[in-house]
């Protein structure tokens, strides 16, 4: 009777939903400072602002192989793999796009190193802000995948 090898793992992942807590503002370069032509300048949120929702996933595989004895060393071997086993789901990301005068010229421009920048003149957050934008700002979903081969 040929014995079977068979291994078998689970894999637990975690991820808090916190962000980085800047939100990245871009201005063209006024001459002041170093010339970049492209400076950032970076305005703090209150802490946690820019929150997601936290990612949790539970992988299981399975891996059986039964050593073909004609060869010695070969095997056929089967592999299956489920991901997101309890099919947790959540936002991962979404538009954190700043309008400035670099991307709409309702804008005035302002100097960073002497000026407060102020939401609504010199900046504001795009109408989409903060919502998804397609399937990838969201956690995948169950998936299955399986092999069947030859190892030797």
């Amino acid at each position: 009777m040929p014995k079977w090898i068979d291994q078998s793992g689970c894999r637990q992942e975690y991820a808090s939903g916190n962000r980085d807590h800047h939100r990245r503002l871009w201005r063209q370069s006024l001459g002041a400072g170093p010339s970049t032509g492209r400076d950032s300048l970076r305005r703090r949120g209150p802490r946690g602002e820019q929150r997601y929702d936290d990612v949790s996933r539970t992988d299981l595989s399975l891996l059986w192989g039964l050593p073909l004895r004609i060869t010695g060393r070969a095997e056929i071997f089967f592999r299956g793999v489920v991901y997101n086993v309890f099919n947790q789901a959540a936002q991962t990301s979404a538009n954190e796009t700043i309008l400035t005068r670099t991307n709409d010229a309702r804008f005035a421009l302002f100097n960073p190193f002497t000026t407060a920048p102020v939401q609504g003149t010199h900046w504001d957050y795009r109408p989409e802000y903060g919502r998804p934008t397609g399937t990838g700002d969201y956690q995948a979903p169950r998936e299955f995948s399986f092999s069947v081969g030859v190892r030797f």
